[in-house]
C-alpha cells in the first residue's frame, strides 16, 4: 500500500507522532497518530510525507519494516522559491522528467534562454513536442530511459548491495519511488532541504553521473527551437506546426565505449566498472544490444566476481526474454552469457526450465549451422547443468538424448567431456527410463578416447547409469579395465565411485543374501586395486568402500567367478544396446557419503568458470604477444634462453661447422660428489620396490621426474618436489623377482611417448598426454629387455634383451622386429644415433658392436672396451663420445672411432679416494658433462675443460 500525505498549509507533524488531518464534519484540523495510521494502513506499506518538519516522524517508524520517504528534516522548512511548484517533493515523485528539465532550465537560464523567453515551459508540458513516455523513439521517452540508466547506476555504486536488491529489484513501485526519490534529493539539497527516508541512505546529490543528465538534457533541448512566435499585430503566442528533426543521445554509446575501456584497462582487484546498470538498459535497445551482450560475454571472462556482480545488478530478467528472440546473431553471446550464470548460480534452473529455457540450447546445439567448440561446451553444460539434481529438467530431456550420441565423437576432447556429463547429469535421478544406444557409445568412449578426462566422464556417466538400474552390476562388471588398465588416476577414481554405488546397494552387499557373480567380481577387482594401486588417494577411497561391505561378502569374493559367467568385452555393444535396464526403485537406491561421491561435474564446471582475465583477442594465439611477467610469457623467454643454450654448446662442440672433433682433446675434471644417500632413502618412501628406471620429461622446460621400480609402476613428480601427479602400471604383467632387469624405460619426447618393458613379452607405449597406453609390440622372446633406445621421431625402437639379442621395432607398425643375434650375452646399452641408420651396443663381456642398420647381416665393427664386465654404457646425443663403465670401479670416455679419451678411477681432490663400482652413466643431452653413479651411494659429475 502506498499512502501520500500531502501537507502543505497545515500544521507541522508533532514530536509525539502525529500529523494533521481534516476533519470530515467539521471546519477544523485534527491530530492523526502516525501508530493508528499504520494500523489502518498495514504491511508492505510506504509512506510519504510531503510537508515541512517531515522528518520528526522517522522515530516513529524505526521499528517497522515500512519504508518512509519525507521530503525533508525535523527542522527544516519546504522551499518557497518561484521557480519551483509547492509540492516539488511530489511532483519529482510522480513526474521526474517534467521537474528534472524545469529545473535544468532553471539552472541553464543563459544557455536554454531561448526555449523560455516568457518563463512559461511550454515544450516541457507539450508532449506532442517531446513524444511520450513510453516511447523511447521519442525525445522524452529516451530522457526517462536515460534517467532511469543513471539512476540505477548512482544508486548501484553507492548503497549496499543488500540495500540495492531491497529497494531497486523486487518490486516495481519501490524502484521507481526511490529513482524519483533521488532526483528530488539533488534538487531539494539545491535549496536547502535534506530528504530523509527510511531505509537510510547515503547521500547520491553530487554523484558525477548527474552531469551525464544534464549533458543529455541539453542535448535534447538544444535541437528544440524557440516554442513561441509573437506576431507584429497581436500578442497571441503558437507552438510550431513543422516536425522536429531530433537526433539521439549518444549517451548510451558513449557508457559502452567507457565499459570496454575499463574491460581493456582495469583488473579484478580495482572496484567493479561504474556503468554496468547502464549497460544492462541497453539489452533493451535493438540496435545496442549486440554490443552490449557481447561486452557483458568479455566481462564474464573475468570469472565468478564478474559474474556475481552482474546477477546482483539485475541482469536475469533481461536475458531470459531474450531467450524468446528469434534475432540468429544473439544466440552465440546468450548461449555464452546463461552458461557463466547457470555455472555460478543453481538456482536459476528453475526459472530456466518454467521457460522451457532448454529448447532454445538444444536447438542452438543440434542446429543445421556450424557451432565452434566452445560454442557446443557451453550449450552442453546449460543443459547438463539444467539436469544437476533436478527432476523435471532430467524428464524433459530425456525425449532428446539420442541428440547427444553423436557429440561424443566429436574432434573436440571437452565437447565430449561435456556430452557425457550431460548423459549422465540426465540419469542421475530420473530412474523410470530405458538404455539406449547412449550406453554402448559410452562404453567405447570409456575404453578408447585420447583425452583422459573425457574417459572418465565417461566412466561417470556409466556410474551413474548403474546406480539407476536394478541390473547395473552387469555394466559395471565390464568398467574393470577402467580400474586396473587405465594409466588416469582420475579414470581409475571415478570407475571406483561407479563400482561404490553398485557394490554398496542393500541388496548387494547382504550377507544374507547369496551373492551374485557379478558382485563378486566387482569386490575381487577392488580387492586387487586397494591392493596394488600405485596411487595413494585411490587406495585411501578403495578401503573407505570395503569399509562399509560386510565380511561374509569380502570372504566370498575372494574367489573369482569363472570368466564365462561375465560377457566379454567384444559383445559388450550388443549386450548393453539391445536389452534394457529395468529402472531400479527409488527405495533401493543408495546414498553415499561425500567422499565416496564424484567431483567431476564441479571440476568441469569450475574449469568453465575459471577467469581468463583478459578480452578475448584475435592476436592471442602470437606468441610474441605474451606478457613477460605472464606465466606464459615466463615460459617463452625460458625456452628461448634454453635454445640459445643449446645452439652455444653446439659450437663449443664443433657441430656447427662440421661432426668432426679430431681436434677437440675431451679432458675430464670432477665437477661435484654429492652424497646422496639421505636423500635416496627418502625418495624410496614413495617406492617400496627397487627403482630400476630414473628420468626426466621435458627436460627444457617445466621438466617432471618419473621413477619406475621392479613391481613395473611408474610414477612421476612435479619438477624436484615430490607432488606426485601421475601414477600408474606401466607394465601390469612384469614378472617379479630381483635378478632380473626390472622395469626397463625410455621417453621420447617429440611424440611424447613413454616406453616401458622388462621381465614380460610385451613392449607397451604409453601416451602420457592421452595416460593410456597406445602402443603394445609383442617381443617374440621370452628373455627380459635389458635396455630401451628411440630416436626423437616416432619410428624406430631398439631394445636390448637378457639373452644377447637386439631388436628393433617400428612403432607404427605391427611388423615384426628386426633381430641382431651377435652377442652372447645381456646387453648393457643399445643406442640409436640420429642418422636412424647407426646403432651402437654394448653387451656385459665388455663388447661393443657399432652396426649400420641398411646392412644388418652383421655388425661393421666390433672391439673390446674392457676385459672386467661392463655394467653401464652412456651415449652422448650430439658430440661423438660415449663412455663405459665397469664393476671393477673404473670409467672409460672413448671418441665415436673407438679412441679412448679418458680413464677414471679416483675421484678428484685431496684424498683422491678410488670410484665405486659403476653402476650408471649419463650425459647431459646438450653440454659437455658425464654423471656417472656407483654403488658406494656416490654420484660425481664430470665436465670438459673445452
Amino acid at each position: 500500500v502506498l499512502f501520500h500525505y500531502n501537507g502543505h498549509g497545515v500544521p507541522r507533524p508533532t514530536a509525539n507522532g502525529e500529523v494533521w488531518v481534516f476533519n470530515k464534519s467539521y471546519t477544523q484540523y485534527i491530530p492523526l497518530l502516525v501508530y493508528e495510521l499504520q494500523v489502518w494502513v498495514g504491511t508492505p506499506s510506504i509512506y510519504v510525507f510531503d510537508c515541512s518538519a517531515a522528518g520528526i516522524l522517522l522515530q516513529h517508524f524505526r521499528a517497522t519494516d515500512a519504508i518512509l520517504l519525507a521530503a525533508c528534516g525535523a527542522t527544516e522548512v519546504l522551499p518557497m522559491h518561484p521557480s519551483l511548484c509547492a509540492d516539488v517533493f511530489t511532483s519529482c515523485l510522480t513526474t521526474p522528467i517534467t521537474v528534472a528539465l524545469r529545473w535544468f532550465l532553471s539552472q541553464n537560464e543563459k544557455s536554454m534562454g531561448h526555449l523560455e523567453p516568457s518563463g512559461q515551459y511550454t515544450y516541457i508540458n507539450h508532449d506532442s513536442m517531446l513524444g511520450k513516455l513510453t516511447d523511447r523513439k521519442t525525445p522524452l521517452g529516451e530522457l526517462n530511459w536515460i534517467f532511469t540508466a543513471i539512476t540505477d547506476t548512482i544508486a548501484w555504486n553507492l548503497f549496499p548491495p543488500a540495500l540495492f536488491q531491497r529497494l531497486f529489484r523486487q518490486d516495481l513501485l519501490v524502484a521507481s519511488l526511490f529513482r524519483n526519490f533521488l532526483l528530488a534529493e539533488r534538487i531539494l539539497k539545491a535549496h536547502g532541504c535534506t530528504p530523509v527516508s527510511i531505509p537510510e541512505l547515503p547521500p547520491t546529490s553530487h554523484h558525477p553521473l548527474w552531469r551525464s543528465w544534464d549533458l543529455a538534457a541539453e542535448t535534447c533541448l538544444s535541437q528544440l527551437h524557440s516554442p513561441t512566435t509573437t506576431s507584429t499585430t497581436t500578442s497571441t503566442t503558437t507552438l510550431p506546426s513543422s516536425p522536429i528533426t531530433f537526433h539521439h543521445s549518444r549517451f548510451f554509446a558513449e557508457q559502452l565505449t567507457a565499459f570496454e575501456v575499463w574491460l581493456e584497462f582495469a583488473s579484478p582487484a580495482k572496484p567493479p566498472p561504474p556503468q554496468l546498470p547502464i549497460i544492462l538498459q541497453m539489452l533493451l535497445n535493438q540496435a545496442l544490444r549486440l554490443r552490449a551482450l557481447s561486452l557483458l560475454t568479455a566481462f564474464f571472462e573475468l570469472g565468478p566476481y564478474a559474474i556475481n556482480l552482474t546477477l546482483n545488478v539485475g541482469i536475469f530478467p533481461y536475458v531470459e526474454k531474450l531467450l524468446q528472440s528469434p534475432a540468429p546473431e544473439l544466440r552465440h553471446v546468450l548461449v555464452s552469457i546463461w552458461c557463466k550464470i547457470l555455472l555460478l548460480d543453481k538456482s536459476c534452473q528453475v526459472d530456466l526450465v518454467k521457460v522451457h529455457g532448454h529448447a532454445y540450447f538444444l536447438h542452438h546445439l543440434v542446429g543445421t549451422s556450424p557451432l565452434s567448440s566452445s560454442q557446443k561446451i557451453q550449450s552442453l553444460a546449460v543443459l547438463a547443468r539444467l539436469c544437476d539434481g533436478y527432476v523435471p529438467a532430467q524428464e524433459l530431456l530425456h525425449p532428446h538424448i539420442g541428440a547427444i550420441i553423436p557429440i561424443l565423437t566429436d574432434v573436440h576432447p571437452n565437447v565430449r567431456l561435456w556430452g557425457c556429463l550431460v548423459l549422465g547429469k540426465s540419469w542421475e535421478l530420473y530412474l523410470n527410463m530405458e538404455v539406449s544406444a547412449a550406453s554402448a557409445a559410452l562404453v567405447h568412449v570409456a575404453a578408447s578416447d585420447p583425452s583422459p578426462s573425457t574417459r572418465a566422464a565417461a566412466v561417470f556417466a556409466l556410474g551413474t547409469l548403474c546406480k539407476s538400474q536394478s541390473n547395473g552390476v552387469l555394466l559395471a562388471a565390464q568398467m574393470s579395465g577402467s580400474l586396473v588398465e587405465d594409466a588416469s588416476p582420475l579414470v581409475r577414481r571415478e570407475g571406483i565411485l561407479a563400482y561404490a554405488g553398485v557394490v554398496l546397494r542393500p541388496g548387494n552387499i547382504s550377507p544374507l543374501e547369496e551373492e551374485e557373480g557379478d558382485v563378486k567380481f566387482l569386490l575381487h577387482v577392488l580387492t586387487q586395486v586397494h591392493q596394488k594401486d600405485p596411487f595413494i588417494p585411490i587406495r585411501r577411497l578403495v578401503k573407505m568402500i570395503l569399509a562399509r561391505v560386510p565380511t561374509v561378502a569380502l570372504a566370498s569374493s575372494s574367489v573369482v567367478p569363472r570368466e564365462n559367467s561375465l560377457p566379454t568385452s567384444t559383445n559388450l555393444d550388443t549386450t548393453v544396446g539391445k536389452n534394457s535396464l529395468p529402472a531400479r526403485d527409488k527405495a533401493d537406491t543408495v546414498v553415499l557419503p561425500p567422499q565416496l561421491q564424484s567431483k567431476l561435474y564441479a571440476w568441469a564446471a569450475a574449469e568453465l568458470l575459471t577467469p581468463s582475465g583478459k578480452i578475448p583477442r584475435e592476436d592471442d594465439h602470437d606468441p610474441t604477444g605474451f606478457d613477460p611477467l605472464s606465466s606464459e610469457g615466463q615460459l617463452t623467454m625460458q625456452r628461448s634462453r634454453n635454445y640459445a643454450s643449446i645452439r652455444a654448446t653446439a659450437t663449443q662442440l664443433g657441430l656447427g661447422k662440421d661432426n668432426d672433433i679430431g681436434h677437440y682433446g675431451l679432458h675430464l675434471r670432477q665437477s661435484a660428489v654429492f652424497n646422496s644417500k639421505s636423500e635416496m632413502t627418502s625418495l624410496m618412501v614413495f617406492h617400496p620396490s627397487r627403482v630400476t628406471s630414473l628420468g626426466w620429461i621435458n627436460q627444457e622446460t617445466e621438466s617432471i621426474l618419473y621413477c619406475g621400480s621392479d613391481d613395473g609402476v611408474v610414477k612421476l613428480y612435479e619438477n624436484t618436489s615430490s607432488n606426485m601427479v601421475l601414477a600408474f602400471a606401466a607394465v601390469p604383467d612384469l614378472a617379479p623377482g630381483t635378478r632380473g632387469s626390472g622395469l626397463i624405460t625410455t621417453w621420447q619426447q617429440q611424440s611424447g611417448l613413454f616406453f616401458a618393458g622388462g621381465n614380460s613379452t610385451t613392449l607397451r607405449g604409453w601416451q602420457l598426454d592421452q595416460e593410456r597406453c597406445t602402443i603394445a609390440l609383442p617381443t617374440q622372446t621370452e628373455a627380459c629387455v635389458t635396455s630401451l633406445h628411440s630416436d626423437e621421431s616416432i619410428g624406430c625402437m631398439a631394445a636390448g634383451f637378457g639373452d644377447g639379442t637386439i631388436r628393433l621395432f617400428d612403432v607404427r607398425s605391427n611388423k615384426a622386429p628386426m633381430v641382431l643375434k651377435e652377442h652372447t650375452s645381456w646387453v648393457v646399452g643399445a643406442h640409436l644415433y640420429q642418422s636412424k641408420y647407426e646403432l651402437l651396443s654394448g653387451s656385459v663381456s665388455g663388447e661393443l658392436k657399432f652396426w649400420d642398420l641398411r646392412y644388418n647381416k652383421s655388425s661393421v665393427k666390433t672391439f673390446e672396451a674392457h676385459r672386467s664386465p661392463m655394467t653401464a654404457l652412456a651415449v652422448h646425443a650430439f658430440a661423438p663420445v660415449y663412455a663405459t663403465g665397469s664393476h671393477n670401479q673404473f670409467i672409460k670416455v672413448f671418441r665415436q672411432d673407438g679412441e679412448q679419451l679418458a680413464l677414471i678411477r679416483y675421484h678428484e681432490g685431496f684424498l683422491g679416494e678410488r670410484i665405486g663400482p659403476v653402476s650408471c652413466l649419463a650425459f647431459h643431452p646438450h653440454r659437455l658433462l658425464l654423471a656417472a653413479g656407483a654403488t658406494d651411494s656416490l654420484i660425481a659429475i664430470y665436465s670438459s675443460d673445452k
